[in-house]
């Protein structure tokens, strides 16, 4: 058996009725739950800028990763040994982890936007969050460490690239739209 598998084994020996229902929570929140905070965003002036930025990561994010899952088509761990899932079973393929580069590409662009407000410490919160996120899948045994660990670099490069062309398009005026000002 891989590296991979065998991870997912041990990890899933750590299995209990408490966190059974953790990490199913937390990974319905990277579901539902982020992609509902970046909308949510948009509706105070405040954050519109961050909410903007991160609805544009997120749709890139999506697109990759969606791309990358059908060049790849890599099975999934229950796929290849059997265990009873907690979630139902996902759509696609195993790689890259699509919910560890949300949460991460989430929590960078919030992180890089947010660095000069004084609600800091919950950048710091929620890249725990997201860390969570990342391990509530191979906890749930529909990830293999190396779908994960992909999904977190392409996390955050997504991320940064989307900072850095939201800034660039603010800068250049397109988007008055959005009336940050």
């Amino acid at each position: 058996m891989s590296f991979d598998l065998n991870t997912n084994i041990f990890i899933h020996t750590l299995s209990n009725p408490f966190l059974n229902g953790f990490f199913t929570a937390v990974t319905l929140f990277g579901t539902y739950g982020l992609p509902a905070l970046a909308v949510a965003f948009l509706f105070f002036k405040k954050t519109r800028f961050l909410g903007f930025t991160l609805i544009v990561s997120l749709i890139l994010d999506l697109i990759l990763c969606s791309g990358m899952k059908l060049l790849i088509s890599r099975p999934r761990p229950y796929e290849k040994y059997p265990v009873d899932l907690l979630i139902g079973e996902p759509a696609g393929s195993s790689f890259p982890s699509s919910h560890s580069s949300v949460a991460i590409c989430f929590a960078t662009v919030y992180f890089k936007l947010a660095k000069e407000r004084p609600e800091t410490i919950y950048r710091w919160i929620l890249l725990v969050v997201a860390l969570l996120i990342c391990y509530s899948r191979l906890y749930l045994f529909v990830h293999y460490p190396s779908d994960v660990l992909a999904g977190i670099i392409f996390g955050f490069l997504i991320g940064s690239y989307g900072v850095y062309l939201c800034r660039r398009l603010r800068e250049k005026g397109y988007l008055k739209f959005l009336k940050l000002d």
